[in-house]
């Protein structure tokens, strides 16, 4: 990331995002957030989570309105219809 013009501070943050995405704490930051939501989005589709672990997961991890809108759109709406 050097090469590309990234400074060690930036870096620094990305490994350690990457390091801890699966490491759900209250205390978070909005980048850190974001990537835990999306990374939930993600693997609730590869492991084919049913719409009771989707609709648990939104209550007990998804805390942005963006995040929310994606879940419901992708996975909740979707089974209603079904």
């Amino acid at each position: 990331m050097t090469f590309l013009g990234f400074s060690k501070d930036d870096i620094e943050r990305v490994c350690y995002l990457v390091a801890h995405h699966h490491t759900y704490t209250d205390d978070m930051s909005p980048d850190y957030r974001i990537l835990i939501e999306a990374d939930f989005i993600v693997n609730a589709f590869e492991d084919s989570l049913d719409k009771k672990a989707v609709s648990a997961a939104r209550k007990n991890i998804f805390r942005t309105e963006t995040g929310k809108k994606l879940l419901d759109e992708m996975y909740l709406e979707k089974h209603c219809e079904e």
